[in-house]
């Protein structure tokens, strides 16, 4: 009988300190990730201060290192014909206090190719990501672009989206439309 009441006794004080050590684990997570959050929202732009504590706020607001901040992660070419222009931008700042260097961009597929600036981004310096989708592919699409930079270790990733639609046969033996002498 005192075995059995010593090893539930034992049993309960490891749970307790497992469980204790779990919910302070899960606490320094929660405030790395908001922190990491806030960083993060910093560098695409968006403001997510809202979710850090009030004292940390101050603090995210000091851009140490080089720092994107895109007008659009978003690139939406709308509703295309077929074979339409198939170029577009992504605009960004370097809103850090170091350069930014673009390693590499690469697309999700091969019909997604961006082309980034071979030259570092100085603080405060704008410059452009061109992109092509290749626009003789019909129906909804939505590609990834990641940029790999010295901002950080894992790329940024911006997204490409659209819907190519196919463009109108003319008839055979209808000529194409042409302004009529009144229109002249």
């Amino acid at each position: 009988m005192y075995r059995i009441l010593t090893l539930m006794l034992a049993f309960c004080l490891t749970t307790g300190m497992l469980s204790a050590q779990k919910v302070e684990a899960k606490k320094a997570d929660t405030k790395k990730d908001e922190a990491t959050n806030g960083i993060i929202g910093k560098a695409f732009g968006k403001d997510n201060t809202d979710d850090v504590p009030a004292t940390r706020s101050l603090e995210l607001e000091e851009v140490d290192g080089p720092q994107f901040k895109f007008e659009s992660e978003v690139v939406d070419y709308g509703v295309i014909e077929e074979n339409a222009d198939p170029h577009r931008k992504f605009v960004f700042t370097n809103v850090g206090n170091e350069p930014i260097i673009i390693k590499r961009a690469k697309g999700s597929c091969g019909c997604t190719v961006p082309k980034p600036p071979k030259e570092p981004i100085m603080p405060g310096e704008t410059a452009e990501i061109p992109v092509r989708y290749a626009t003789n592919r019909i129906g909804k699409f939505s590609k990834k672009v990641y940029i790999y930079s010295n901002v950080s270790e894992d790329p940024i990733v911006l997204t490409v989206k659209g819907e190519v639609k196919k463009k109108p046969k003319q008839a055979p033996g209808v000529p194409a439309k042409t302004k009529s002498i009144l229109e002249k």
